[in-house]
């Protein structure tokens, strides 16, 4: 998938650069948020691996082919800032807001 809109991107000359998903990383045996949403550890440990597996896959793709990633998995790795596994909370949203647009700013992007 991301060959085809990396392919389709440069077809149209349109800069661009990818970037991972920040997600909930870490989550413990007894974790609050864990025991709210009635999933079992295991299979929170399977779904955050899933989505690791497919962040490593967008870093893998970058590499090989020399485009610009901004990691925010690495980069927004705090699971206070999500109310749920994956939906940033109103008060993280500004914070990596602001870590995508200094990334983006590196880049040459504004």
């Amino acid at each position: 998938m991301l060959s085809s809109i990396h392919a389709l991107l440069c077809n149209y000359s349109i800069p661009h650069c990818f970037a991972t998903t920040p997600h909930r990383c870490k989550v413990k045996d007894d974790d609050e948020w864990l025991e709210k949403t009635g999933l079992s550890f295991k299979n929170y440990s399977n779904r955050r691996d899933k989505r690791k597996s497919i962040n490593l896959s967008c870093r893998l793709f970058c590499e090989k082919f020399f485009i610009d990633c901004i990691d925010m998995e690495s980069q927004v790795d705090n699971s206070d800032f999500f109310y749920d596994d994956l939906h940033l909370t109103n008060r993280a949203s500004p914070i990596v807001g602001k870590v995508l647009f200094d990334n983006l700013n590196k880049l040459g992007a504004f």
